[in-house]
C-alpha cells in the first residue's frame, strides 16, 4: 500500500469502530521494517560464510523475499493454489491408518490398527509462504537428489518439483489414500517427470532395504514426535551428500518436544550450519564450514 492508501484504509477503520484493528495494523507496519533488516542482516552473515550450501540459502531466502520467480514458476504456484482450494473444500470421506514409531524407537515394529475417517479437506497443507521458500532453495541447490518424507496432499512436492530443473524428487507417504490424492495432485501440475510419489513407511525407506537414494535437500515433514525426529535425523544423516542440506518442518513452536528436537539438532557437532525461521529449520551436513554457525531469522 502507498501512503494514500494507508491513510484511507485508517479512516475507514476509525470511522466503523474497528480500533483494535487499526492499532494492529500501525503495529505491524511499524514492526515490519525492523523484521526485513534483522533478515537482510542474517542474510548477511550466511553470504559472508566461506561455503557454497550457506550462500545458497542466502540467495533462496533473497529469491523468496523480492519474489523473484520466473513466469513458468508463477503459474504454477497459481496452479498449486487452485489445486490447494479445491482440496479444501472436498468433503469427500477417507479412511486412513496411523503409522508411527512406537516406544521402542524406528527400528522395532511401528503402531497399527489405528483409523481415522475424515474429509479430504481436513488434510493440512504446505503454507504457499514456505512453499515458494522451498521452490526458491531448490532454484539454487540445483540438487540432482532430493528426499521428502511426508507427502500428505503433495503440495510441498508440488512446490519442490517447482524448483527443480534436471533434478529429481523422491516424497513418502505411508497413508494410502493420500499417497493416491498426492499423485493425482502431482499428474494435475504436471510435475511427473520431476516427482516421484512412492507409498511406504518412513523407517522401512531409510532403514530398509537400501533403495532411498544418497540425498542433496531432503525435507522432513512428518512424525512430529521429538524422538521419530531425532532418530530420522541420524539415518538421513547417513545417506546425506557432501554438503547437503535437510529441512525440518514444524520445529518451531509447534510443540514442547519438536523444539526440543531442533535444540538438539541445531547443538548436534555434525551440523556445521543451523538456520531456524518461525517455522521451519535448515540444516546443513558434510560441508566444509569449519566452525559451526547457528543463526534465526524472522521469516
Amino acid at each position: 500500500m502507498d501512503l494514500r492508501s494507508d491513510l484511507l484504509e485508517a479512516r475507514r477503520l476509525a470511522s466503523e469502530g474497528e480500533y483494535d484493528e487499526l492499532l494492529e495494523g500501525a503495529k505491524s507496519r511499524a514492526v515490519e521494517p525492523i523484521r526485513r533488516r534483522r533478515i537482510h542482516g542474517t542474510l548477511a552473515e550466511l553470504e559472508a560464510v566461506d561455503d557454497r550450501s550457506a550462500r545458497r540459502i542466502a540467495d533462496g531466502f533473497r529469491v523468496a523475499l523480492r519474489d523473484s520467480f520466473t513466469a513458468e514458476q508463477r503459474a504454477t504456484f497459481e496452479r498449486i493454489s487452485e489445486r490447494t482450494s479445491a482440496l479444501q473444500s472436498d468433503e469427500t470421506e477417507v479412511t486412513y491408518s496411523f503409522h508411527g514409531p512406537n516406544d521402542e524407537g524406528l527400528t522395532e515394529e511401528t503402531y497399527e490398527g489405528r483409523h481415522s475417517t475424515v474429509t479430504v479437506s481436513a488434510f493440512p497443507h504446505c503454507p504457499a509462504r514456505y512453499g515458494r521458500l522451498l521452490t526458491a532453495l531448490l532454484t539454487q541447490y540445483h540438487a540432482p537428489s532430493v528426499l521428502e518424507l511426508g507427502t500428505c496432499l503433495g503440495t510441498s512436492a508440488a512446490y519442490i518439483g517447482t524448483g527443480l530443473d534436471s533434478g529429481h524428487l523422491t516424497t513418502v507417504e505411508a497413508g494410502e489414500p493420500q499417497v493416491e490424492i498426492a499423485r493425482e495432485t502431482i499428474s494435475e501440475l504436471g510435475l511427473e517427470e520431476r516427482v516421484t510419489v512412492r507409498q511406504g513407511l518412513f523407517q522401512d525407506v531409510l532403514l530398509g532395504d537400501g533403495s532411498v537414494p544418497n540425498f542433496d535437500v531432503a525435507f522432513l515433514d512428518g512424525h512430529h514426535q521429538k524422538e521419530a525426529t531425532l532418530e530420522y535425523f541420524d539415518a538421513l544423516y547417513d545417506v546425506a551428500n557432501e554438503g547437503a542440506i535437510v529441512v525440518f518442518d514444524d520445529v518451531n513452536d509447534y510443540s514442547a518436544g519438536m523444539d526440543e528436537a531442533w535444540d538438539e539438532i541445531s547443538a548436534d557437532p555434525r551440523v556445521d550450519l543451523s538456520v531456524l525461521t518461525d517455522r521451519v529449520g535448515f540444516a546443513v551436513v558434510n560441508s566444509s564450514i569449519s566452525e559451526a554457525e547457528r543463526v534465526s531469522l524472522p521469516y
